[in-house]
């Protein structure tokens, strides 16, 4: 304050304790840039710090990575363990995440490791000089998930699948970054998770037709482009062929013949699987009835099952598809792969005895491929173990497959179970079967599957010692 003669004379000082705004501020800040539950970076503060790492990488002539991961199967970890369990994991593997990035006790400048949402986690990786030194993080990232983590008062191994994509090799945007590393992860689950991937050029292609025969799946059903082929299954010890198991095939339209290994994974992503699964079901019913008017005898069919329609009242759909059809249940026999038996055992004891009720056999396909318990195996009302095709390849040379082939064939005899193999190409695998008294075969050296318009060429015809239909 001055005086009359403009002289200062006194100062006045206001204070204002701004500790409660500062707090608000702060809060604000967590809530709208961080993860409540990891207190890692959140989606939003995720792309503002990727956005940054891109302009720096293309400025410095240097690559940023952007490592892409979700927990395999974490839905069945929280519906099994509850969702407090599930969220402790969520803290654990953010800290996890977080000591990969460090380097002797730092980091580079601008890395972070973010929770995208669920059990989505994204780290960015700056001042690269390429794939391999992303190819280094990726490693230690993965490696850091071998050490099993706490579940309450007990250990289980978790597993994570990666996608890598680099910026600007891959991309110079956000979104195109991490569309690509997204694809790359997807990628990388396809071919069985617990495992990570870069991504390629080939990954977007592929992307692209599997999107382009998804969509085309919808309405093939409709435009009647599938249809059935029929590979014989032959009774080792006479020759007779006893019955056909139904496969699915697809002509498409421009594609011409489609491989079941590329469309039926996406018919049960789709979840197409139960329109076109009931409608296998009901052809090969009424072909079966074909089979005896063709090669006068009552031939079996076999048809395989997936995991999505054990879970749609399946034995309802069986009751009226034969009921519908009229065919005897004791003609129609299903395929159940053994790792889908094994998923759900008490689910499928159930089942399995409402089949039997009903006279339907039932085969364990792939055996040898999951992991069965004896246990169980001896509770399930099964007629035959059929052992899986990757076994029989060099089985007559006595290596390791024609031990197990030995043993699968006791297992199946002390059990007073049939066993069939399939995928037998050769004379000399047949002869292996022949001695060690297994009971069918199927395969190439036999015949190839056949449409019902063919069928017919198989009457009155039996294999003879070298496996020749004659």
């Amino acid at each position: 304050m001055k005086d009359e003669n403009h002289r200062v004379v006194r100062y006045i000082a206001v204070f204002t304790d701004l500790s409660s705004r500062k707090f608000t501020d702060s809060l604000v800040d967590r809530l709208v840039n961080y993860d409540p539950l990891t207190e890692l970076p959140n989606r939003l503060m995720f792309r503002n710090q990727l956005k940054k790492a891109i302009l720096r990488a293309h400025s410095e002539r240097k690559q940023t990575a952007l490592l892409y991961l979700d927990i395999d199967r974490f839905k069945t970890i929280n519906d099994t363990f509850g969702h407090q369990i599930g969220d402790r994991l969520l803290q654990q593997v953010a800290e996890r995440l977080t000591k990969c990035l460090r380097e002797s006790g730092r980091t580079r400048r601008g890395d972070i490791v973010a929770r995208l949402g669920g059990d989505e986690f994204a780290l960015v990786v700056n001042d690269l000089g390429g794939p391999d030194d992303a190819n280094k993080i990726a490693r230690r990232v993965w490696e850091a998930f071998t050490e099993p983590f706490l579940f309450g008062d007990r250990t289980r191994r978790v597993t994570v699948t990666i996608g890598i994509a680099l910026s600007p090799r891959d991309a110079e945007n956000v979104d195109d970054l991490i569309r690509h590393a997204d694809l790359a992860m997807y990628d990388a689950k396809h071919q069985g998770r617990n495992t990570y991937q870069f991504y390629s050029g080939r990954i977007q292609e592929k992307n692209s037709t599997r999107l382009d025969l998804e969509n085309d799946l919808y309405n093939a059903l409709e435009r009647r482009e599938f249809s059935l082929h029929y590979q014989p299954q032959v009774d080792l010890r006479d020759g007779r062929i006893v019955s056909m198991e139904a496969l699915i095939r697809w002509n498409h339209p421009d594609r011409g013949m489609i491989p079941p290994d590329q469309f039926v994974p996406l018919l049960e992503d789709t979840g197409l699987i139960n329109p076109v699964g009931e409608w296998v079901l009901e052809q090969a019913c009424r072909d079966c009835l074909q089979f005896g008017k063709i090669l006068g005898t009552g031939l079996s069919v076999s048809v395989n099952l997936s995991g999505h329609q054990l879970r749609n009242d399946l034995t309802k759909i069986i009751g009226r598809i034969l009921s519908r059809v009229g065919l005897s249940p004791s003609l129609l026999k299903l395929e159940l792969t053994e790792s889908l038996a094994m998923q759900q055992v008490q689910e499928t004891i159930a089942l399995l005895d409402q089949l039997a009720d009903m006279g339907i056999d039932v085969l364990i396909d792939d055996f040898g491929t999951g992991h069965s318990s004896l246990s169980y195996l001896r509770q399930f009302k099964i007629s035959t173990l059929k052992i899986d095709k990757s076994f029989i390849a060099g089985a007559c040379l006595q290596n390791d497959n024609g031990i197990i082939i030995r043993a699968i064939i006791g297992l199946a005899h002390n059990l007073n179970l049939q066993v069939i193999a399939e995928g037998v190409e050769s004379p000399e695998q047949l002869e292996f079967l022949r001695s060690h008294h297994c009971h069918f075969g199927q395969g190439y050296l036999f015949s190839r599957p056949l449409p019902l318009s063919e069928i017919a060429q198989l009457a009155g015809r039996r294999i003879d010692r070298n496996g020749r239909l004659n």
